[in-house]
C-alpha cells in the first residue's frame, strides 16, 4: 500500500490538498501513519508489567489493540495525525509570582478535545464535500485505546524524546494530537524523524521527583502530573514538597527542553482566571470552582482534588496569608483535603522555625498553628487526619514532612 500511488495520482493530490486545509485552519502540522504497530509499541507491555502507569488502570485494558492500529480499521486505509500548538508565552507557566498556583499551559487555554474535535470535524466536513461522498473515519483526541504519540513519530510530526513526549523541531514537545483513522486509499509519509536529543538530558535532571530516570520513559506513578491530575488519593508524603506551586498537571520537562524555545505562542488565549492565587484559589467553592474552569481541563479533577492540589502548594509557600487559608482548609468537610491541610501546616510550622529573623514573630506563628492542629485533633474523627496532625506535631522541630 505505502508505494501503491505516485505523486501524480489524484489521491496523492488529494491526501496533499487535506493537509493544506489542515494548517490552513490552524493545525500546527499534519503528517499520515501507517496502519500497522508504529515506533515504541513494543515497549507498552513491559511499562504496565512495571507498574509504571499507576492507578491509570484503563491504560492496561486491550493492551494488544492499543499496540495495533490495524484492530480500530475497517478495511485499507492510513492514520492522519494533526498537532495542535498549545506553547505558552515566554513566561514559566505562571511562576512569575511565588504564590500564585501553577496550572499546566495546555490547561489554561479552552479544553483541547473540544478544540481539536471542532477542528477535526470542520475538517472531515470540508473532505466529503470535496469528495462528494461520505468517508469511514475514526476520531480519536486523547481518548480510545491508540498510542498516539508512537502514531505521531509514524507519521513524521517528531521524535520520542528522553521525557518519553512528542517532541517537534518546530514547536517542541507543545503539541496536543488528534488521530483520523480515515478509509482512503492516501499514502503514509515516508520515513520517520530521527532523534534529536542527542546526549542531552536536561528533562531528566530537571525531573523533581524521579519519573524520568530512565530516558524515553516515564514513570507514572512518580510523575506530578499524575499525581496532581489523575490521581484520587492522597499524594504521597515524600512528593509533596516536590509539587512547589503546582496545582495541575506539571510543564518542567517541556520547559527546560532546548526544542521548546523554537515554539511560538499559541494562538488560544488563557481563560481568565486561571493565573489566580492560592489564597483566592483556597477559598472556592463548587459554584466559583465551576464558573472559573468550566470550558478547561482542571474541571476534570473537581474541587475536593483541587482543594488537596492547592493546600499542598500552599504548604510549600511562604504568604502569611496562607496559613489562614490551610486553618479554613483543615476544617474542610472531605477528609482528604484535611489531610493535606495538616501536612501542609506543619512543614509551614517547620518551615518557620528554621527561618532567620525575628524569633518573637516566628513563635508566634508557630504556636498559633500548634493551636489550631491540636484543636482540630481533639474533634477529628478521620484516622488519615488524625495520623497526619500527630506526624506534623511530633515532628515540628525535626522538619520531617
Amino acid at each position: 500500500m505505502e508505494n501503491a500511488f505516485k505523486s501524480t495520482n489524484p489521491w496523492e493530490q488529494r491526501k496533499e490538498a487535506l493537509r493544506q486545509r489542515a494548517l490552513a485552519m490552524g493545525f500546527a502540522m499534519a503528517g499520515f501513519a501507517p496502519v500497522r504497530p508504529p515506533p515504541h509499541a513494543q515497549a507498552l507491555q513491559p511499562w504496565l508489567d512495571q507498574g509504571c502507569h499507576g492507578g491509570m488502570a484503563w491504560l492496561a485494558r486491550d493492551p494488544e489493540r492499543r499496540a495495533d492500529p490495524g484492530q480500530w480499521m475497517e478495511g485499507d486505509g492510513v492514520i492522519l495525525v494533526l498537532g495542535f500548538n498549545l506553547a505558552p508565552g515566554p513566561a514559566r507557566s505562571g511562576e512569575e509570582d511565588g504564590e500564585r498556583g501553577v496550572i499546566a499551559a495546555y490547561a489554561r487555554r479552552r479544553d483541547y478535545h473540544e478544540i481539536l474535535k471542532e477542528k477535526v470535524q470542520e475538517l472531515m466536513v470540508w473532505l466529503e464535500g470535496e469528495l462528494g461522498h461520505p468517508v469511514w473515519k475514526r476520531v480519536f483526541v486523547d481518548t480510545g485505546a491508540v498510542l498516539e504519540k508512537p502514531l505521531a513519530t509514524a507519521a513524521g510530526l517528531g521524535w520520542q524524546g528522553k521525557n518519553a513526549l512528542l517532541v517537534t523541531r518546530g514547536f517542541g514537545g507543545w503539541l496536543m494530537l488528534a488521530e483520523v483513522f480515515l478509509g482512503l486509499p492516501f499514502t503514509p509519509d515516508g520515513g520517520v524523524v530521527t532523534d534529536h536529543c542527542g546526549k542531552c538530558d536536561r528533562c531528566q535532571r530537571a525531573c523533581p521527583t524521579g519519573a524520568l530516570n530512565q530516558a524515553y520513559r516515564v514513570d507514572a506513578a512518580r510523575c506530578l502530573a499524575y499525581f496532581t491530575v489523575e490521581s484520587r488519593e492522597a499524594i504521597p508524603r515524600e512528593y509533596r514538597e516536590s509539587l512547589g506551586q503546582s496545582i495541575f498537571g506539571c510543564d518542567i520537562c517541556l520547559e527546560v527542553c532546548p526544542w521548546s524555545r523554537f515554539a511560538p505562542v499559541s494562538s488560544e488565549e488563557p481563560v481568565e482566571g486561571t493565573m489566580g492565587s492560592l489564597v483566592e484559589w483556597a477559598g472556592l467553592d463548587g459554584v466559583a470552582f465551576q464558573r472559573i474552569f468550566r470550558g478547561t481541563p482542571v474541571k476534570r479533577v473537581g474541587l475536593t482534588r483541587f482543594l488537596r492540589n492547592v493546600a499542598t502548594a500552599l504548604g510549600n509557600g511562604r504568604d502569611p496569608d496562607g496559613l489562614g487559608s490551610l486553618k479554613r482548609l483543615l476544617r474542610h468537610e472531605v477528609s482528604m483535603v484535611r489531610v493535606h491541610a495538616a501536612w501542609a501546616l506543619g512543614k509551614r510550622m517547620a518551615d518557620l522555625e528554621k527561618e532567620t529573623g525575628s524569633h518573637d514573630i516566628q513563635n508566634r506563628f508557630t504556636n498559633q498553628i500548634k493551636d489550631w492542629l491540636q484543636e482540630q485533633l481533639r474533634i477529628e474523627t478521620d484516622e488519615a487526619v488524625r495520623v497526619e496532625i500527630e506526624s506534623a506535631l511530633l515532628s515540628r522541630s525535626s522538619g520531617n514532612h
